[in-house]
Formats: C-alpha cells, structure tokens, sequence
C-alpha cells in the first residue's frame, strides 16, 4: 500500500512542486519455501515502510512560452518474491558466497535490503506559436543523472561480520524533443543518449572474484543512442496516414565463448514503421499498422547479464478494427 502528498505552491513566475510518498510492502513464504525456513529458524515474513521525497521548481522565464525546471526525487525497489526467498543454484546467498555469515537455507531473505536511486533532472521547455501556419512547435531539452545504490544482486560478506550490498550503478544522459503541429500534420524529432557504469561489487571481494569482476563496468542493459523520426497528415476528416523511422547506435553486449565472457558491439540498425487509420463510419474505425517494414534484424536490449537479448520481430502487419456502440 502507498499514499503521497504532492501541493503546487506558486508566486509570480516561480512553482514549488514538493512531495512526498510513503510505502508499506509485505512479502511471506509459503508451502515448501516456508518449511524450510521454519526448520532453520529464519523469518518467513519480510515487512518494510520507506518514505521517499521528491521536490519540482518551475521558472517561467517567458509565461506561457519558455520554462526552466529542476526535479529531484528519490526511490527505492524491494527484491522481488524470489529474490527474497530463492534457495538453489541462483541464490545470492549461498555458503560458497558467505562462508562465515550466510544463512542457513541459502535463502538471502531479510539479508536483502532495498536498491535504492536518487533521480534527478533540468528540463527547458519552449512553446512557440507560428501562427503563419495555423501551428506551433514544442521544443524540450532534458539532462538527466540517476544515481543507484545498494544493487540487489551485490549483496556479499563486506567483512567477517557484515552482510551488506554495496553495488552502485551510475546513469547520465539527455534527451532532446523537438514537434510542429498544425491543424492537418505533424512532424516530430527525439534524440536520446545515455551512458553510465555500474560497479557490481563496490570494489569488494566475494569467494571466487577476481580483478575484472569487480571493476567498473559498462552499463550494459543502458538503450543504444536513438534518434527518432516521425510524420503525419489526416489527409481527410475520416483518414489518417503516419509514418516513423528509428535509428538506433551500436551498443556493447556479452557473449559466452569457449566458456569465457566476451564483450561484442550489437551493430547499429534502422527500421520503418508506418499506420493508416481510417474511420469508416461513425461506430466503426479501421487501423492498419506496419513494423519493421525493411525487416531489420537487431536483438531488443532484454539480455540478461548484458547478453544481447532476443531476436526483436521482423515485418509484421497487424489489423484492428475499433467498435464504438
């Protein structure tokens, strides 16, 4: 359960957006997972209630035309179920990792503490009417930096009498997004870019690491570079016809080869879309999509571990009709 309070305080140009969230969570083991924790005397229910703040500032250099904001807010992600109570060969938590401190069952469990990540951001915003051609363009520039502490998966033995997770992960990008409407088209441009390191152990030893383990790293499941174009017109009251083209920079994935890690570059890729919509009446619309028309073949950036993920779909057309009674 989670509640938040978030008032708009406003004088003159300037906007204070503070906030702040608070959430109960509650995990408890049941069936086989319970019996095991029972007979090794380990907590079968994990409760936690973390408060979270956040805080907006908003100036209006030019009302209603040009702004300037700086966010801030901080967040946190609990294990999951498994992660919490996983026991097998893909604990985190078995003896061979904690010879002197791990738990019984093998189970991390209340060892787990949250990963917790401090957002923040400064966005301008310009609004321009262009009122030669019944229009107006947005522009928004956005530079972000997210800082992750405590990563899950590097909860390890610190000392001979400490478990802790001291894996840290570290994101800094912009974005860039740039739109003309008028009454009969749009055009649209987004470019974004992202880099960053994760440190998975924080520089710290486990049984079995070495040197390249744990040092920094690339951050492997960060999204490739993207630049993002699209286009459309209602050529008719009744019909709409858009079309989109994405081209994706190359990205550093993992590979397994001869029993060995091996770090590869995922190539660069474009791929074309395209959609028709079309309302033939007054309860019945038609829309006709197309994906990767040039049937490109890239990897979608779901790998786990910095793998290179799976084979993303090739051309593909799908139909909708839409009923409104």
């Amino acid at each position: 359960s989670a509640a938040f309070i978030q008032p708009h305080l406003s004088w003159g140009r300037w906007t204070l957006i503070p906030g702040y969230r608070i959430d109960r969570y509650q995990v408890e083991a049941t069936g086989t997972t319970r019996e095991v924790l029972d007979a090794y005397g380990e907590p079968t229910r994990i409760s936690l209630t973390r408060g979270t703040p956040s805080a907006g500032l908003v100036f209006d250099v030019v009302p209603e035309r040009l702004s300037l904001a700086y966010n801030y807010a901080e967040a946190f992600r609990p294990p999951l179920f498994d992660e919490y109570f996983t026991q097998g060969a893909f604990s985190n938590c078995l003896s061979f990792f904690m010879p002197r401190l791990g738990p019984a069952s093998n189970s991390c469990g209340a060892l787990h503490d949250p990963q917790e990540a401090v957002n923040q951001e400064v966005v301008l915003s310009w609004r321009q009417p262009i009122a030669a051609i019944g229009g107006q363009m947005d522009f928004k520039f956005t530079h972000f930096w997210i800082d992750t502490d405590h990563l899950l998966e590097s909860i390890r033995e610190v000392s001979a009498d400490e478990i802790a997770q001291p894996g840290a992960e570290k994101r800094r990008g912009n974005e860039i997004e740039l739109s003309l409407r008028t009454a009969r088209t749009y055009l649209s441009a987004a470019y974004s870019r992202m880099d960053g390191s994760v440190d998975p152990a924080g520089g710290i030893l486990k049984p079995g690491d070495s040197a390249e383990d744990i040092a920094r790293h690339p951050l492997y499941n960060a999204p490739a570079n993207t630049l993002s174009l699209s286009a459309g017109w209602s050529i008719s009251d009744d019909l709409e016809l858009g079309i989109g083209h994405r081209m994706v920079a190359s990205r550093l994935v993992t590979r397994q080869e001869a029993g060995h890690e091996v770090v590869h570059t995922h190539q660069a890729y474009r791929i074309w879309n395209a959609s028709l919509n079309w309302a033939l009446n007054d309860h019945l619309q038609m829309h006709l999509v197309g994906e990767n028309l040039s049937n490109t073949r890239y990897h979608l950036p779901d790998g786990f571990g910095g793998g290179e993920g799976a084979l993303a779909p090739g051309r593909n057309l799908q139909v909708k009709l839409t009923v409104r009674l």
